[in-house]
């Protein structure tokens, strides 16, 4: 990563914009002194023609006044790619009579507003250990499966949705709608 004073090791970064992450965003996420995971997600419905997942990586680095400053004299040491399901998850995830059970990305079970799928799928993962475990120790349901990770996850995947839905609408229109709507948020809302 470039020596400059606009790249503070200490913070994630996330940039939006039709050019390098149409209807998702980009991000640094520093991993080190001088590493990070940088990224875009992009969303097949809202990509410009003649768009793709390496062309915004590349505006990424080469467009953005801030990224690109930052990510100047990077050297790539690894790639990644993957789809990132960002629906609501799936209403039926036991299948008694096979003895399925469906956690993670396999049934939506994905923070859709952030892409995040790996701390639900922990606590899915982790729910449905318990539930496997009750079943061959004492014969207990497999669906208690999904009634648990429903009542303590349902909820928030319910609300990432909703604001993934809101998102679609602002940024479906220009970067400077987006912007308009996003330098209204605070620090704190943001976070949440």
């Amino acid at each position: 990563l470039s020596k400059n004073d606009t790249y503070d090791p200490s913070n994630v970064m996330m940039f939006f914009g039709r050019s390098y992450s149409p209807g998702a965003y980009a991000w640094i996420i520093p991993k080190g002194k001088d590493t990070a995971n940088v990224g875009c997600g992009i969303r097949k419905p809202m990509l410009p023609k003649g768009m793709n997942l390496s062309k915004a990586l590349d505006n990424l680095f080469s467009l953005h006044p801030q990224a690109s400053n930052i990510l100047t004299d990077s050297k790539i040491e690894s790639t990644i790619g993957g789809v990132v399901p960002v629906g609501l998850p799936y209403e039926r995830t036991v299948d008694i009579s096979s003895g399925t059970l469906l956690i993670g990305d396999s049934c939506c079970q994905v923070v859709s507003s952030v892409g995040g799928g790996i701390p639900p799928a922990m606590v899915a993962g982790r729910i449905a250990a318990r539930v496997i475990y009750d079943h061959f120790l004492r014969n207990s349901s497999l669906t208690t499966y999904e009634i648990e990770w429903k009542r303590q996850l349902l909820s928030m995947f319910r609300r990432a949705y909703r604001i993934r839905r809101f998102f679609d609408k602002i940024a479906t229109g220009s970067d400077s709608r987006l912007s308009w709507y996003m330098n209204r948020l605070s620090s704190k809302e943001i976070y949440d």
